[in-house]
């Protein structure tokens, strides 16, 4: 709820117009994979192995956030800062 209207916004704004429709269906194709998959995983290591179900989280947090910062850096301006004239009055 927090982070899938920016993600759905940056996904509308960095690919090219011509294999944007493609881009989006497999960045929502990859989202949709990975919630799924993500509660199975740690849901089975949390019974066998506490400690690796903290490591890996934290390495896809980690990770995320990177690969979040490393999208929007070649983004335009107007699409990483929100203008006032983007809210509807």
């Amino acid at each position: 709820m927090i982070y899938l209207p920016a993600a759905n916004a940056v996904m509308a704004e960095a690919p090219h117009p011509r294999i944007r429709g493609r881009a989006i269906g497999v960045f929502q194709t990859a989202s949709s994979i990975g919630m799924a998959l993500f509660p199975l995983t740690l849901g089975l290591l949390d019974s066998r192995t506490p400690w690796l179900l903290w490591l890996i989280a934290t390495c896809v947090f980690v990770a995320a956030a990177w690969a979040w910062r490393e999208a929007v850096r070649g983004l335009p301006q107007r699409v990483r800062v929100a203008e006032l004239t983007d809210v509807d009055a």
